[in-house]
């Protein structure tokens, strides 16, 4: 803890974190008022769209995501995002409007299907191809991205769900009631617990390995500030752990909406659109801790973790999974480049003679089967070496000896270099 003080004190001696924030908040202005300029053509009857059906049966995290591949697809080609969400589970006929704002201007309300492109595109055909291209970084922003802050990828998508799941005053205000009415205030740490559904996709893990982060936060802050109440925030689908947390660690104000988390734990109720309002604030009051802790196997999780990447210059840090690394769903991110030599202390380790090897994720579902068989996050993930043929044991490697690539391309929204 002393180490990593000692650490964020020279780099506000020296700088540092001034200019990543200076530089992060053109960043984000920028793509913002690209995403808003092409949301909100002149005519949208003229203008070039993507329509984007939103079906998605699944959990409320699965249905956000097929719209931020949506929007990525968009951006690229430089197509406004028409989005039907009529025969979404948790937002059926018109009822997306009295949670979220529009996700494009006035004139797209009733704008003719002209210069509109559908097939390729979720609701329609989740082709592999298609939804691989979410890994491209736009090649006007990737230099001061990458170079400024700890976890691209989280920072790309968390400007764009933050976009297209604006909330509308009622919905936020709801939310500030809601907060006033708990005692949510900072300092707080987010804690997102999944249990009724987990097991078929990772493996259990008690309140203890929760709290164990959320003591670890509050233990480096009173380094710095005395910490007169130790607050957490608790989003769970199983209520008998907020009691059970109060139990264990009493010192802790437990703050949880109890409406939220038994519609979630109602496995007949928790996809409805009478949850959605439990859902989206439990992902917004994770998104607005000052850390989260949770499992990144959870789409829920990210959501949040990508919203928190939108509040903050860089809150790649502000966040501990217990079980992987933040990824996309489905998706690999491109391989990892190694820094220096590894020698294998155990069997199952990935070895290779020097940097420059590229060690990349051995299949599609990699991470929920690393989730569901490799118990704890122990700075080891599951990988190959780039292009050898799928071992049939897995195996896993250091992380601190490599850092991650990246994929580019040319985003028709983004032609114009950002504000040095």
């Amino acid at each position: 803890r002393s180490m990593e003080l000692d650490v964020k004190n020279m780099r506000e001696l020296g700088g540092v974190n001034r200019s990543v924030t200076s530089n992060m908040l053109k960043l984000r202005n920028y793509v913002r008022e690209k995403i808003h300029a092409l949301q909100n053509p002149t005519d949208c009857g003229r203008a070039p769209k993507l329509r984007c059906l939103l079906d998605n049966p699944h959990g409320v995290a699965a249905g956000i995501h097929d719209v931020l591949w949506c929007f990525v697809a968009a951006l690229r080609m430089g197509r406004t995002v028409v989005l039907d969400s009529t025969q979404w589970h948790y937002a059926p006929g018109m009822e997306w409007a009295k949670t979220f704002l529009p996700t494009a201007g006035p004139s797209c309300s009733s704008a003719s299907k002209n210069n509109t492109i559908e097939k390729g595109y979720p609701g329609y055909d989740s082709a592999p191809k298609e939804r691989s291209q979410i890994l491209d970084l736009p090649s006007t922003i990737v230099e001061p991205l990458v170079g400024n802050h700890g976890n691209p990828y989280a920072w790309w998508y968390g400007q764009i769900v933050s976009y297209a799941f604006r909330l509308q005053d009622s919905t936020q205000q709801k939310i500030e009631e809601l907060k006033a009415a708990q005692g949510y205030a900072h300092p707080i740490v987010g804690v997102h617990i999944r249990q009724t559904d987990k097991s078929r996709e990772a493996a259990y893990h008690s309140v203890e390995e929760y709290m164990s982060h959320v003591e670890e936060f509050y233990a480096g802050l009173s380094l710095t500030a005395p910490v007169e109440k130790k607050r957490v925030f608790v989003a769970t689908d199983e209520p008998k752990v907020v009691n059970e947390i109060r139990k264990k660690f009493p010192d802790y104000l437990v703050i949880h909406n109890n409406s939220s988390s038994s519609q979630a734990h109602d496995l007949g109720v928790r996809s409805k659109s009478s949850s959605l309002f439990g859902v989206i604030s439990d992902i917004h009051l994770l998104a607005e801790s000052d850390f989260l802790v949770c499992t990144m196997s959870s789409g829920f999780c990210r959501v949040a973790y990508e919203l928190m990447q939108a509040r903050h210059p860089d809150a790649s840090l502000m966040a501990a999974s217990l079980d992987v690394e933040y990824f996309y769903a489905y998706v690999p991110f491109p391989p990892r480049r190694t820094l220096q030599p590894n020698v294998p202390s155990f069997a199952s380790e990935l070895g290779w003679s020097g940097p420059g090897v590229l060690i990349e994720r051995p299949g599609t579902f990699a991470s929920l089967d690393e989730a569901k068989f490799k118990k704890n996050a122990d700075g080891f993930v599951a990988g190959r070496i780039a292009k050898h043929a799928a071992l049939k044991q897995m195996t896993v490697f250091p992380v601190f000896k490599t850092v991650q690539t990246y994929r580019v391309a040319n985003y028709s929204a983004f032609s114009t270099l950002p504000p040095s």
